[in-house]
């Protein structure tokens, strides 16, 4: 469970609203996104990088309202205990595990060392990795993926419902 001292700080502070933060990003395509100009026959150098990004500073800078938005959304409190119950406070619960298990290691990457006699493996243990050099993972840049526009909106392009997972491990 949660150590009492957090436990103690959440319970004076309930959570009252949300304020939403959005930045439209003007070089994402679609709507009211910019390109750097390319050469042409009266510019055959086309734009310069310094000269596009003036160029987008100054758009940004005469209509800020366009790209910096903010909403305040008002919650209830069974909006709230879900977001505590499913949300916060198992990511606090893995924050204290991970902070556990660090504590007494040296290298976090010994994923197989001994933890308080026992070995650490499953969620509690297995916590640090990286991706091989030069891999990208857009969805550890918070990229979205089909499955993502699907449970926000019910579309469901670019998916495929299936019967079984994985037939190709099926033995036969």
């Amino acid at each position: 469970m949660i150590e009492q001292k957090i436990l103690k700080i959440l319970q004076g502070h309930p959570i009252l609203g949300v304020r939403c933060n959005v930045v439209k990003r003007p070089l994402s395509g679609g709507k009211g996104s910019i390109v750097q100009h390319k050469a042409t026959k009266s510019n055959p150098a086309g734009e310069r990088k310094e000269e596009f990004y003036a160029r987008l500073a100054g758009i940004i800078r005469d209509s800020p309202s366009e790209y910096f938005m903010r909403w305040k959304v008002e919650i209830s409190p069974g909006d709230a205990k879900k977001f505590r119950r499913e949300c916060l406070d198992p990511i606090l619960e893995q924050l204290c595990d991970w902070w556990d298990w660090i504590k007494g290691h040296a290298d976090p990457f010994d994923n197989d060392a001994i933890y308080n006699g026992d070995i650490r493996d499953g969620a509690g243990g297995r916590i640090h990795w990286r991706h091989p050099f030069g891999v990208w993972n857009p969805m550890d840049s918070g990229a979205e993926s089909d499955l993502d526009e699907y449970l926000s909106s019910g579309s469901e392009v670019g998916l495929q419902r299936v019967n079984e997972l994985f037939p190709e491990l099926k033995g036969g």
